[in-house]
């Protein structure tokens, strides 16, 4: 599967990691199981990391607005790591301006870790050491 989904921090931070080509339908197959994460929940928000380092392109502007997560309550910040082609910045721009979302866009791991802390005061120190999932 082209992405892969996990918790980055247990029922706070999401992580999703894009590798080759990700077609709109390999988001849709993900849609209901991300949405079952945040139902799960008991926090208000939960963060999601997208790490698109791996990641050959984008979806479609007309896919990602088809998507039902991002509307969810309990959608946090949505910081997408790694992505570096202009016109693809551009396509997730335009998507998460119609979701009216949180978004941040980083080169590393570090720095999406780092903002994550700094804009929410809840979370355990992200880049301590004991969390080994990210890369």
């Amino acid at each position: 599967m082209p992405a892969q989904l996990s918790w980055y921090l247990e029922n706070r931070v999401l992580l999703m990691i894009n590798y080759g080509e990700v077609a709109d339908q390999d988001l849709f197959d993900l849609d209901q199981t991300i949405i079952d994460y945040l139902d799960n929940c008991t926090v208000p928000l939960v963060h999601t990391i997208i790490d698109h380092r791996k990641g050959m392109n984008s979806p479609s502007v007309k896919g990602l607005t088809k998507l039902r997560w991002p509307k969810h309550p309990k959608v946090g910040w949505m910081i997408m790591i790694g992505m570096k082609n202009p016109l693809q910045r551009f396509v997730v721009a335009v998507s998460t301006s119609f979701f009216k979302t949180r978004m941040r866009m980083f080169n590393s791991m570090d720095e999406a870790l780092n903002f994550l802390n700094d804009v929410d005061s809840t979370l355990p120190p992200l880049r301590d050491g004991t969390l080994t999932k990210a890369s």
